[in-house]
């Protein structure tokens, strides 16, 4: 059966105390570091090669771009065992939990090919987002792991300028305005506004019904730090695109210089 490899995070390095050797000082280090150069040196018959990896790979990194109404993402890595000896996969990390990846069998013969296929569940993610999935094998006796990517560009079909709208504390609450664009091959319509937070004004303008439309907002008063968003939906068929969000914040003041953290 194939082998799941599952999402799970390395354990926390611990550092070791710090250990000196009685009797050692500086000239004592130099000279041992000198020794092993001697040692390693070309013709000298110590030169410790590492031992190179079995798989080699048709693509490390793949590129795609989904559709605005996929909703999941398969890859495929394929690769072919030049080594003389088996390889045997006993698992494998990924850095989100979105992705789950197995490879087609759980042993590799010399010369075999095979391929990993790796799912992505796109969910709510839009823009360009570049995914991690590491396979970790056995090959001669010894742990080998090969890093693989893929890059994908997630359509945006509600762009929302600027990302972050800012206020100061005690400033005048002046109102700012959201440029809200409609980007995919069909129009969409705006049809509700909101906001996350109480004392916020907005009003809507449209520009152009279903491609472009302008959102004025202003708070009633900027006495007090808050952060928030207006929840922006519109008439998309598909789910992910059916509600945006464009933030603000009311920050206190030299935040603007060292940014809000976020």
């Amino acid at each position: 059966m194939p082998a799941k490899l599952q999402h799970h995070q390395p354990s926390p390095r611990t550092t070791a105390p710090e250990r000196r050797v009685p009797g050692r000082g500086h000239a004592g280090w130099w000279a041992i570091l000198l020794a092993a150069l001697l040692l390693a040196a070309p013709g000298s018959g110590w030169v410790a090669e590492l031992p190179a990896q079995a798989l080699q790979f048709e693509a490390t990194e793949i590129e795609h771009a989904p559709e605005p109404a996929d909703e999941q993402v398969t890859v495929v890595y394929r690769y072919r065992n030049t080594a003389t000896h088996p390889v045997r996969f006993t698992g494998g990390e990924t850095n989100c939990d979105c992705l789950k990846a197995e490879p087609d069998k759980l042993v590799l013969q010399p010369g075999e090919t095979g391929e990993l296929k790796a799912l992505f569940a796109l969910g709510s993610m839009v823009g360009r987002q570049r995914q991690r999935v590491t396979l970790l094998t056995e090959e001669s006796g010894r742990a080998h792991r090969y890093d693989l990517f893929v890059i994908m560009d997630i359509p945006i079909l509600v762009r929302i300028e600027p990302e972050v709208m800012r206020w100061t504390v005690g400033s005048e609450p002046e109102p700012q305005v959201f440029d809200l664009r409609m980007t995919g091959e069909e129009p969409l319509n705006v049809t509700a506004v909101d906001s996350t937070r109480p004392g916020f004004e907005w009003e809507l303008e449209t520009v152009e019904q279903g491609r472009r439309y302008r959102l004025k907002v202003s708070p009633d008063s900027t006495a007090r730090p808050t952060m928030g968003a207006m929840r922006i939906e519109t008439d998309s068929p598909v789910p992910k695109y059916q509600r945006a969000l464009a933030y603000f914040t009311i920050q206190p003041p030299g935040r603007e210089e060292a940014g809000d953290g976020r």
